[in-house]
């Protein structure tokens, strides 16, 4: 849902926000603009972190996090559902984007509960991670294609095979559901290791701040350093492919 706005007064926030301009330290983002090129491929950066080489081999420690992370793999648990998953997308999405302008933190873990309800932002963070191509080609289920938004529906019932194990092995992960949506192997018992994407904190605060008519919950303007978008996990899981069957 492009262009959503939010009057900031119905979140006990306005008169911060009200008082707040945009940092010249912190430029906002139009979604319609390129990202600058990075001087040199040192790694995945979203502009407030350092870091990380993406070619090393790929270690669950460093890329899965056990609550729902931008830019991280999310072990999910029994009692998961792809909406309340993406309002904790959401959330965090605000923490990030308020540490970026420097929000007060009792206001800004206010600020960010009150959006993570909203049905417009969770609405625009469930297409991020149900139209991820990666989440998709895993564990994607056409049984449940029309409960997607865009006739994309990830399954997260135990019925995939363990990819953080597969990852971790360094073998190529495996989707154990048809065409119709069934397991191929019914043995198999794991919920999927979702790939939550990398959302942009600058964009989230100029849609939601600033006032712009911009999507909040975007991946626009962060890449990998191979210039693939951070809706796909980094090139060493993606390089792999996906085993059908």
């Amino acid at each position: 849902m492009r262009g959503l706005l939010v009057g900031a007064g119905i979140f006990g926030v306005g008169a911060y926000l009200a008082r707040r301009k945009p940092s010249p330290e912190q430029p906002v983002l139009d979604e319609a603009a390129e990202p600058e090129p990075a001087e040199e491929p040192t790694g995945f950066s979203l502009g407030y972190a350092p870091t990380i080489p993406v070619r090393e081999a790929f270690d669950p420690d460093v890329w899965a996090s056990s609550k729902v992370t931008p830019a991280r793999f999310y072990p999910v648990r029994k009692g998961d559902t792809i909406p309340k998953i993406a309002a904790r997308l959401v959330r965090e999405t605000a923490l990030d984007a308020a540490r970026g302008r420097k929000m007060p933190k009792d206001t800004a873990r206010q600020w960010a509960d009150q959006l993570a309800r909203s049905h417009g932002l969770i609405r625009q963070a469930e297409d991020l991670i149900n139209l991820s191509g990666w989440n998709d080609e895993v564990f994607g289920s056409p049984a449940l294609e029309r409960t997607g938004h865009h006739g994309r529906a990830v399954d997260v019932s135990p019925v995939h095979d363990d990819i953080a194990e597969q990852l971790g092995r360094g073998d190529t992960p495996r989707r154990n559901l048809s065409a119709d949506g069934e397991p191929t192997n019914p043995g198999r018992r794991s919920r999927p290791f979702l790939w939550i994407p990398g959302t942009n904190p600058e964009v989230f605060a100029a849609a939601m701040i600033d006032k712009k008519e911009v999507q909040a919950m975007t991946c626009h303007g962060v890449s990998w350093e191979d210039g693939s978008s951070t809706m796909w996990p980094p090139p060493i899981v993606t390089e792999r492919g996906v085993i059908h069957g």
